[in-house]
């Protein structure tokens, strides 16, 4: 006959084995550990290239802004650095610079714009430009594009592309109000 016996057997263990799932379980939780650390590391870090992405970017569109309204505003002698500001997005100091006196047909000038954002990026941007021209005559007009013109069939259309899409801030509105909107 069989007998049951109410408590359970034990299997005897080697004494080299003992311990061994308390080890296997506490590396398991190291290397999740580990591998959840260097996940929000990496998260912080692409937020971090994100955010000083965005800086740059609007350092850039300062400076442009800049240097066009500077460019719009001063067709004789440029009279030395002048200061825009927009806003929460920064300001931007615009400096000339004569390269060749042309006589009575003008000046050539270097014009330099440096956009600073609030957080202290900034960005220069640069052109040369003919100012100060008695003797040119005025054309009846003139169309200028950085990405290429493109005629439409035998009509008079013209259509340009622009150089490159900019934000709504980015230029002042053509009453020459002195707010940028966002």
């Amino acid at each position: 006959m069989i007998s049951r016996d109410a408590s359970p057997r034990r299997v005897p263990v080697d004494e080299r084995e003992r311990g061994f799932a308390l080890l296997v379980a506490l590396l398991a939780l190291v290397g999740l550990t580990a591998l959840a650390t260097g996940g929000f590391l990496l998260a912080s870090s692409e937020r971090m290239t994100a955010t000083n992405y965005d800086e740059v970017v609007d350092a850039l569109y300062v400076s442009d802004a800049g240097l066009s309204e500077y460019l719009s505003t001063h067709h004789g002698t440029p009279s030395g650095s002048q200061t825009f500001s927009y806003g929460t997005h920064g300001s931007a100091t615009v400096t000339p610079t004569q390269l060749v006196d042309l006589g009575t047909d003008g000046s050539m000038w270097q014009v330099s714009s440096t956009g600073t954002t609030p957080g202290g990026t900034s960005r220069t941007v640069k052109t040369v430009a003919l100012l100060s021209l008695a003797n040119m005559p005025n054309p009846t007009g003139a169309l200028s594009s950085g990405g290429g013109v493109h005629k439409s069939g035998s009509s008079g259309a013209t259509s340009a592309a622009p150089r490159r899409p900019r934000p709504a801030w980015c230029c002042r509105p053509a009453d020459g109000a002195a707010t940028a909107t966002w």
